[in-house]
């Protein structure tokens, strides 16, 4: 029988490995980590569970491509509760709050009474999302192409910067709603996706979380067939005669394969598991592409009193002290939709912080120390308490800091390049189109990774790892037919 072995046990390697074993093909799917997922995972604090990844889901409504994968690959099922928030998410400044709503209509009409003087720029954000939301709920062709009647405003977002569009905006509050969520240097079309994918029903929260949901994908792979090593890790690719032979373990295990697929970090898989100057060219250029900026973020985790704060979802607040990446705003989630997340009487929050790509660099440099890099994680719990409870002084005795992460907690835990949590910044000058799999340099090797395309992100790297399985599954069938 014919063998694939997958390095990376996140969302693209599962996703590969489901796909392989549907068609047939036995599969082993090596990971470094004590459990799959890879990003889509979480750890326990304090009796608390402490929540990495899912904000929310792209995908969540029955009958598009995605939602389809994501119950081939146990993602989700007819089981799986799924929570749509009031908002995607709301900003908060000087007293005032917005917030981007279920409804655009209703999100028009709080945003005009709010600033009058907007009515132009409010309308056209409006109107493009609407146009949009077909096309992110996996609408059919018909229903897509209605939005070559709205290419002129989609031209207009696509070019030009949250920062830029969020300047034509005279209020204050509608300025910064713009930029609070990815950032300012996006563009803007990639918030309109965003908030279309959510108004469309197509972008809710699986219950549960992600280890739940990273549980569910092991479990569909396993029940298909596909032999799991956790806590084990790859140290090289074996390739000879520009054919890829299998792998070694960093026990020094040398285990033969038919096909490979590195669902890992591409910086990874060409750098360590293969010499750097295996990475075809198109890989390359993208990774040296400045106009593709990568980046990361800081998180804190904590707990407080449940009834304290009336549930919000994610808010935005003003936080001075924190001026990273030229701002001065943090993103709070909370988790009351969870039952099982916190003790009784209580609910997590995390925070959120964006970081340039120097900045995330100096976070690791500074994790090689780990006294400063300790005290400074401590130095950043206390900002964001402080921030928290400015905004929300009920908490005032019953907040306490859970769990402070950083870049270097990526670049540890993933060999995540710069420690980023997603790939390039989906900027007006990036790049569009998805790198392939296949890798051209060599034979029986393709990647499967969210870094193919911007920004990234699960569905991304739900989408690599099929397409992988996809290449090797073509591959082995040709051979075996010569």
């Amino acid at each position: 029988m014919k063998k694939v072995i997958i390095i990376g046990g996140g969302v693209a390697g599962l996703c590969a490995g489901v796909y392989l074993a549907r068609a047939g093909i036995h599969c082993e799917i090596y990971e470094k980590n004590a459990r799959m997922g890879g990003n889509l995972t979480a750890w326990k604090r304090e009796g608390c569970t402490v929540d990495n990844c899912i904000h929310w889901l792209t995908g969540t409504r029955e009958g598009n491509r995605l939602n389809r994968i994501w119950h081939d690959v146990g993602m989700l099922s007819t089981d799986t509760p799924v929570q749509r928030r009031e908002a995607l998410y709301e900003s908060e400044y000087e007293g005032e709050r917005i917030a981007l709503l279920a409804s655009p209509l209703e999100t028009a009409a709080k945003m005009r009474a709010l600033s009058p003087k907007d009515k132009k720029e409010i309308n056209r954000f409006i109107r493009t999302v609407r146009a949009l939301e077909a096309s992110a709920a996996g609408g059919t062709w018909r229903t897509r192409a209605g939005l070559l009647l709205h290419l002129s405003d989609l031209w207009y977002y696509k070019r030009k910067t949250l920062f830029e569009v969020a300047k034509k905006f005279r209020h204050p509050l509608l300025r910064l709603s713009l930029t609070d969520y990815i950032g300012g240097e996006f563009s803007a079309i990639a918030l309109l996706f965003a908030y279309a994918a959510y108004a469309s029903g197509n972008g809710s929260v699986p219950v549960g979380g992600s280890a739940a949901a990273a549980e569910r994908m092991a479990a569909t792979c396993q029940s298909l067939g596909c032999t799991l090593h956790p806590c084990t890790a790859v140290s090289r690719i074996v390739y000879t005669g520009g054919r890829v032979r299998g792998i070694v373990t960093e026990r020094g295990e040398e285990i033969g394969a038919d096909y490979v697929i590195a669902a890992c970090d591409p910086s990874f898989t060409f750098g360590e598991l293969l010499p750097e100057g295996l990475m075809p060219w198109r890989w390359k250029r993208r990774a040296e592409n400045v106009k593709t900026p990568v980046f990361s973020a800081l998180h804190t985790a904590f707990v407080c009193d449940r009834a304290s704060i009336e549930p919000f979802g994610t808010r935005i607040i003003s936080a001075p002290a924190l001026s990273v990446r030229g701002g001065e705003r943090l993103a709070i989630r909370e988790f009351s939709h969870e039952e099982g997340f916190a003790p009784s009487g209580k609910t997590v929050l995390q925070t959120l912080t964006f970081l340039t790509e120097e900045e995330s660099r100096e976070w690791i440099a500074l994790s090689r120390e780990p006294e400063k890099y300790r005290k400074k994680k401590e130095e950043i719990g206390a900002l964001c308490a402080s921030a928290i409870l400015d905004a929300m002084p009920a908490l005032r005795d019953s907040l306490t800091l859970l769990d402070v992460w950083t870049p270097a907690t990526y670049r540890r835990y993933f060999n995540a390049r710069s420690g980023a949590f997603l790939s390039y910044a989906m900027t007006p000058q990036a790049p569009l189109g998805t790198l392939p799999s296949r890798i051209s340099t060599l034979k029986g090797l393709s990647v499967a990774s969210q870094w193919q395309a911007s920004p990234g992100g699960l569905p991304m790297a739900a989408e690599a790892g099929k397409r992988a399985a996809e290449d090797a599954i073509a591959y082995l069938r040709h051979r075996s037919f010569r």
